[in-house]
């Protein structure tokens, strides 16, 4: 019982970096500027989620939830500070790279 409200006072706490990645993220794919303070920082955000997870509790199931859809499959969802910056990094960039030809992009992926 103590253990499932650990999470959630865990989860609550967390929840200011998950906005703060957010706003970040949105900051860095529309404006970009100034860019390599901004990318360095949401490089940096999973990082620190990690750490501030680590020390308050030292599991990282607390990160995943679990969930069932409609049909019944369990869908999994990883904390917000963690994929959002990783996404914004990818767009950003996605745009800012200059490709001569479309197979530059697919034979390395």
């Amino acid at each position: 019982m103590a253990r499932k409200q650990n999470i959630r006072i865990l989860s609550h706490k967390l929840t200011w970096l998950e906005w703060i990645a957010i706003g970040l993220s949105i900051w860095f794919v529309v404006f970009r500027q100034p860019y390599v303070p901004l990318f360095c920082t949401l490089l940096a955000l999973p990082l620190v989620g990690l750490v501030i997870n680590g020390i308050q509790q030292p599991s990282m199931a607390s990160l995943v939830t679990l969930k069932k859809n409609s049909k019944g499959e369990e869908k999994y969802d990883v904390a917000d500070f963690i994929d959002i910056p990783a996404w914004a990094v990818l767009i950003r960039i996605m745009l800012d790279f200059e490709f001569e030809d479309v197979r530059t992009l697919i034979f390395p992926g």
